[in-house]
């Protein structure tokens, strides 16, 4: 879109609001002040200040592909949605502690290398992408549902352990060394690398939960450890 100027919705009684790829869309200040619940700003990329966000009752924000670096303009919002997907000039979360958000998207933020920000949020989504995390472990105790962990650095999957206990239904266990942890987790899908294997991979055959096992074609568990146990996932190497 080629809009350059929102100040026509400057007071407007608005709920929700989406400026989309508005790639010419320089102010936000139009905004400040407005009882907004929802705002879509994803791929504006040429927005220079978003100070104006400050203070807006926002429940869900999408900042997806925008040029954001410093996030303090959203601290005290009462936001329960927040999407950072390609804000590749964020470095630091900690505006975001103390917040009570449940689905947070981050990715591509190579310059975050640390969740402890999130520690004890009521996340119950969280969905992390080619971030510079170093640890797992602030995650601790979450109500997880939705864990996704693609593409992250090798070391923050030695074990499993800052994820025992979460109400998670499915996982995928091929970057981890060590699942041993998982046991008495409630899992109903996971996914794995029969050829490379975890350590402790064998606390899959007791979780009564489980449904289906996802290696290369999904699998129910009887399925699975019949060609596992017989081995013939190591004949397709």
């Amino acid at each position: 879109s080629k809009l350059k100027d929102i100040s026509v919705i400057r007071g407007m009684p608005l709920k929700e609001l989406s400026l989309d790829r508005c790639t010419s869309l320089q102010d936000l200040e139009p905004l400040h002040g407005l009882a907004l619940r929802i705002l879509t700003l994803r791929g504006s990329t040429a927005i220079k200040n978003y100070e104006p966000l400050r203070g807006l009752p926002l429940e869900t924000l999408h900042l997806n592909a925008t040029p954001i670096s410093d996030l303090s303009p959203l601290t005290g919002m009462p936001l329960r949605v927040l999407y950072l997907v390609s804000c590749t000039t964020v470095r630091d979360l900690e505006p975001l502690r103390g917040m009570h958000l449940t689905e947070l998207h981050l990715g591509d933020c190579g310059g975050v290398t640390t969740l402890e920000p999130l520690r004890g949020m009521p996340l119950t989504k969280l969905y992390l992408q080619r971030t510079g995390v170093r640890s797992l472990e602030p995650l601790a105790g979450m109500k997880l549902t939705d864990l996704s962990l693609n593409l992250m650095p090798s070391h923050i999957f030695e074990n499993a352990e800052p994820i025992r206990g979460m109400p998670l239904e499915e996982l995928e266990l091929y970057p981890f060394k060590d699942v041993s942890s998982l046991k008495g987790m409630k899992l109903r899908r996971v996914v794995l690398n029969p050829m490379a294997p975890p350590k402790g991979i064998d606390v899959l055959r007791g979780m009564e939960s489980l449904r289906l096992i996802h290696a290369g074609v999904d699998y129910t568990p009887e399925e699975f450890w019949k060609k596992y146990d017989e081995g013939e996932f190591k004949k397709k190497s």
